[in-house]
């Protein structure tokens, strides 16, 4: 006989789901709108208590359940999920099924780990914004939200922890200009002479120079100040990065070099990234290395960088682990991390 336990959705979905065990996992099925039928796989075998609670966003949307119910099967399709108390549950395979509601109507499903809808919800203190693909489940997350909590929705994002963002039906454009006039005022630099580059060609910094030392609180803070910056302005990251490493042992030569940063992000403060609202997603990747770039330990530095379509919106910048030969070796390595992030994505 089938065993029944109760689990709550998540709160966006506002109901009860019913759980009947399968033979590797559970089959949750939505007991709402039939038109909607929600199916994900919750953990729970035997020893499992019928009553606990698990949380599986959607992302993977996999489904398991008693074999019987798949009209097609292939059984070659094998791999796992992954729960949030470290434990796992088999997937046997792929294919399509076919539910019986309760008005005793038959329901064909398709392709059960086909992504589906999504709702991404960003929370930072009192403040939220959220993202969807489903209009019907982007209205009634509002809603509900309204219903629950004092709100007061003030339509599209403007601006956002220092962000800057324009929407318009070309795309969305992401600044922070205001971010960065209130760096250039709090160190007095507003008045600053532009140059063009936000790094002198071949500078080489080191912890080991004699010059006079500086205030570290200050040159921690220009520097925090900056890595956030970098959230849209792409072109100053290596020369943060390059500045980062020298949070300890730094003299005047570090606070020109992070200034200079500075004089650059003075010409620059309108520079931003723009998404296009386009159906180009093809993603493309770009990496390069610095081969010997520390002085200190003769490590090179790995930078890449990935577009969809038109748009970056993942990117890296770090020392490499081992030090390397020759500027080959150290375009092999950025080369392999770049595909490591490839792979992920």
């Amino acid at each position: 006989m089938e065993e029944e336990g109760l689990i709550r959705a998540h709160p966006t979905l506002n109901k009860l789901i019913k759980i009947v065990k399968g033979e590797r996992a559970y089959c949750i099925k939505d007991e709402g709108d039939e038109e909607s039928t929600l199916l994900l796989t919750c953990n729970a075998g035997e020893e499992k208590d019928q009553e606990a609670w698990f949380l599986d966003s959607g992302a993977s949307n996999h489904m398991t359940g008693k074999k019987n119910l798949f009209v097609t099967l292939d059984e070659s399709v094998k791999s796992s999920i992954s729960f949030g108390d470290n434990t796992k549950v088999a997937i046997k395979g792929k294919g399509d099924i076919l539910i019986q509601t309760k008005n005793g109507a038959h329901q064909f499903i398709s392709q059960v780990k086909e992504n589906g809808n999504m709702l991404i919800v960003c929370l930072y203190i009192d403040d939220l914004i959220f993202t969807r693909n489903s209009p019907l489940m982007f209205e009634e997350f509002k809603k509900e939200m309204a219903e629950e909590f004092d709100m007061t929705d003030i339509e599209l994002m403007s601006y956002y922890l220092g962000i800057e963002v324009k929407q318009s039906d070309d795309g969305i454009f992401i600044s922070q200009k205001a971010y960065a006039v209130k760096i250039l005022k709090e160190f007095n630099m507003e008045n600053c002479q532009l140059v063009s580059t936000p790094v002198e060609r071949r500078t080489k910094l080191s912890r080991y120079d004699d010059c006079e030392k500086v205030n570290p609180t200050l040159y921690r803070k220009l520097v925090g100040n900056l890595r956030y910056l970098t959230c849209t302005m792409l072109d100053i990251l290596y020369g943060v990065g390059l500045i980062s490493q020298y949070m300890e042992a730094l003299t005047t030569i570090h606070m020109k070099a992070a200034k200079r940063i500075l004089h650059y992000v003075k010409g620059t403060m309108d520079y931003g990234l723009f998404y296009s609202a386009s159906n180009n997603f093809r993603l493309v990747g770009y990496s390069d290395s610095d081969w010997g770039g520390d002085i200190d330990d003769r490590k090179s530095t790995t930078g890449f960088l990935f577009f969809i379509g038109e748009a970056a919106f993942t990117w890296s910048l770090k020392n490499q682990p081992i030090m390397t030969l020759s500027t080959c070796e150290a375009e092999y390595i950025a080369a392999a991390s770049c595909v490591y992030h490839a792979i992920w994505l």
